[in-house]
């Protein structure tokens, strides 16, 4: 399954209705859309989606880009059946997104095997995606003119497990940053970044932040950055070890066994560069 849209701050004009019942949010002009279906089969679609979208100064919890998804594969499709089916255990396949002004973008445990992000110009992106025994990713970004992008992504791996970034650098005064954060726990981790800067662009500036920790796998870190200019500032800092003995030692002088020790200091670990929602949906806190 393929899904394409567009990510538009200006959606953050419509008024919503929470349902904290199951922590939904729909626009008032789907209610009655919505109700042709069944309560629950509409509730379990939504939560296979499971992410969410912040946009503006608004935030829709685990909603906006559900809804948005829902709609171009239910409404167009004229099938119900059709758009439930295509999910399967939260695997959505591929994904491309078209970004234009300011979204923060949180995607909690989806299996996706490709994501292509376009900021268009002036566009701002926050991603946060994390994802429990992950597949194999392909993630390719393309940034324009005045762009910020900040893409977080933490994997905790317990198989063979390859994810691979393309950063391509099209235009001119942005400013991009790649965080990733691994746990192996079994098998290998391979980890490539690749940022590419265009000839005669200009002003931009791209970091690599990179991080992996062996707890019982291997970790495989690859950063590489590719410019076509002078004007661009570039760093990559990548770095593969164990768990800090002596923050493991101090815990256990502490009466903690070394069991939720080595738990808790892998957990904040990998949710360093998380953001507060990801925290809250899987206990980071």
């Amino acid at each position: 399954m393929s899904i394409s849209c567009d990510l538009d701050e200006k959606e953050a004009d419509k008024k919503t209705v929470v349902l904290f019942a199951d922590t939904t949010a729909v626009c008032k002009s789907s209610e009655l859309e919505r109700m042709k279906y069944k309560r629950t089969d509409y509730k379990k679609f939504l939560y296979e989606f499971a992410c969410c979208m912040e946009k503006a100064n608004s935030i829709y919890d685990l909603s906006t880009l559900k809804q948005i998804l829902f709609r171009l594969t239910c409404f167009q499709d004229k099938s119900y059946e059709v758009a439930k089916n295509i999910i399967n255990d939260n695997n959505i396949g591929s994904v491309t997104l078209h970004i234009n002004g300011n979204v923060t973008l949180n995607l909690n445990n989806i299996k996706l095997d490709y994501i292509k992000l376009v900021l268009n110009n002036n566009a701002i992106l926050k991603l946060y995606k994390y994802i429990d025994n992950c597949n194999d990713l392909k993630v390719d970004i393309y940034c324009k003119d005045n762009n910020y992008l900040e893409y977080n992504e933490s994997i905790q791996n317990k198989k063979d497990t390859k994810l691979e970034i393309n950063n391509y650098i099209e235009g001119n005064n942005s400013n991009s940053l790649i965080n990733i954060r691994n746990v192996s726990y079994e098998g290998t981790s391979t980890i490539i970044v690749n940022t590419i800067v265009k000839k005669d662009t200009f002003e931009n500036i791209a970091t690599e932040n990179l991080k992996g920790i062996t707890n019982g796998g291997k970790v495989r870190i690859d950063p590489n950055i590719e410019c076509f200019t002078n004007e661009v500032s570039a760093n990559h800092l990548t770095t593969i070890g164990n768990i800090n003995v002596d923050s493991l030692n101090y815990l256990m002088s502490k009466g903690i066994s070394e069991k939720v020790a080595k738990e808790t200091l892998l957990k904040g670990f990998i949710f360093s560069n998380m953001n507060e929602f990801i925290k809250k949906e899987n206990g980071g806190e």
